[in-house]
C-alpha cells in the first residue's frame, strides 16, 4: 500500500483567460466532502427497519492556507477568490492526489465560493479558509 502525502495533493483552478489550470500556491490544507441525498423506500409490513434508495449528491470543498498577496508568481490570490464570491463567479477547480507508486485519482468540478475569511493575530502570520459549494457533476478519474 502505497500513501498520499499531504504535499502530493494540489488545488488548480482553470484560467480562461489562459487556457489552463493553475495551482493555487497558499493553501496548506484541502478538502472535498460528497453527501447522498436518500429517499426513504419503507413499505407497510418492513418493521421497524427503514430502507432507504439514494436519490442525488451534493459536495463541497475548502481550501485553507497562509494569506499571501503578491500576484508576481501566483494570479490567484485570496482577494480574487472574494471577488468571485462577491461577484458571483464560477470557478472550476481540480483536487490531485497522487501516492508514492504514481497512482493518482483527481476530482474536478465547477464551484462557487460559499464563504471566505482572513484571520490574523498579533502574535502568528494571517491565514485565509475559504468554503466552495460545487454545482453540476463532479467528475472522478483515476489511474496510474
Amino acid at each position: 500500500m502505497s500513501i498520499v502525502k499531504g504535499q502530493d495533493v494540489v488545488v488548480y483552478f482553470y484560467n480562461d483567460f489562459l487556457d489552463e489550470y493553475i495551482t493555487y500556491g497558499c493553501a496548506r490544507s484541502c478538502s472535498v466532502n460528497i453527501s447522498s441525498e436518500f429517499l426513504e423506500t419503507s413499505i407497510i409490513g418492513s418493521g421497524t427497519a427503514m430502507t432507504f434508495l439514494p436519490t442525488s449528491y451534493t459536495f463541497n470543498g475548502t481550501i485553507e492556507g497562509l494569506t499571501n498577496l503578491e500576484k508576481t508568481d501566483n494570479p490567484l490570490t485570496i482577494a480574487s477568490l472574494m471577488y468571485y464570491q462577491l461577484n458571483r463567479i464560477k470557478l472550476t477547480m481540480q483536487f490531485d492526489h497522487q501516492d508514492n507508486d504514481g497512482n493518482f485519482l483527481t476530482l474536478q468540478a465547477d464551484f462557487y465560493v460559499e464563504n471566505s475569511s482572513i484571520t490574523s493575530s498579533f502574535d502568528n502570520v494571517s491565514t485565509f479558509t475559504v468554503d466552495f459549494k460545487g454545482t453540476g457533476p463532479l467528475t472522478l478519474i483515476e489511474g496510474s
